[in-house]
């Protein structure tokens, strides 16, 4: 196994706790994560009366096997 650093970008939803999810399901992609953390938000909710259109910046540590 090896660790890799992974840099992703998640839409935010309606409902701040799904975000956990979200990342955690994004981040399956690449390995099984170790750590992550949200670096960055860009974009504000009011601008758009449909929806919320912010996106979070994620890196991570995830864990690939051999």
């Amino acid at each position: 196994m090896r660790l890799e650093l992974v840099a992703i970008e998640v839409h935010l939803g309606d409902e701040l706790g799904e975000l956990q999810t979200a990342i955690a399901q994004a981040l399956l992609a690449y390995g099984e994560p170790l750590r992550w953390a949200v670096t960055r938000v860009e974009g504000d909710s009011r601008s758009n009366p449909y929806g919320n259109r912010q996106l979070a910046h994620v890196e991570a540590v995830v864990i690939v096997p051999s």
